[in-house]
């Protein structure tokens, strides 16, 4: 009876020592938002060609630098055609800047006409967090 006694209280020592650890780990986790606020998404060049890349300028304010981006993009035709662009992983830009310049590459085979910009973000930071954005849309001109 007595081991048994003594068996369940190592048991229970090792569990709060684990829950502390545990605890301890996710109150030290960073939980700031890397972006806390878009302003404007700025085309720098349009008309392009189709394939060539779409450059924008994109005005943001970034907390941190840590989180990198999986961003999914698609641009929509002035006929409601919907086309899924290329997605990219990456760093996301510093956190110094206000903005970032960024070259979205679209396809080939797009048709001459105007276009929306659309860019879903999803940020994964230290600890396993999730931050999903939409950033705002960029109009441009495809033409030959």
């Amino acid at each position: 009876m007595i081991r048994v006694f003594g068996f369940l209280a190592v048991v229970c020592v090792a569990l709060s020592v684990v829950l502390a650890f545990t605890a301890f780990r996710y109150e030290r986790t960073d939980r700031t938002q890397p972006i806390s606020g878009f302003g404007k998404v700025e085309t720098l060049k349009s008309p392009i060609r189709a394939g060539e890349a779409l450059p924008v300028r994109i005005w943001r304010e970034k907390a941190r630098g840590d989180c990198p981006v999986v961003s999914e993009r698609t641009a929509i035709s002035q006929d409601g055609v919907v086309y899924d662009l290329p997605d990219a992983e990456w760093s996301g830009g510093s956190a110094d800047d206000p903005y970032l310049d960024y070259r979205y590459p679209t396809l080939p085979f797009m048709p001459e006409g105007e276009y929306q910009l659309r860019v879903d973000l999803n940020y994964t930071c230290p600890g396993g967090l999730l931050f999903k954005y939409t950033q705002p849309p960029a109009f441009f001109r495809i033409a030959t």
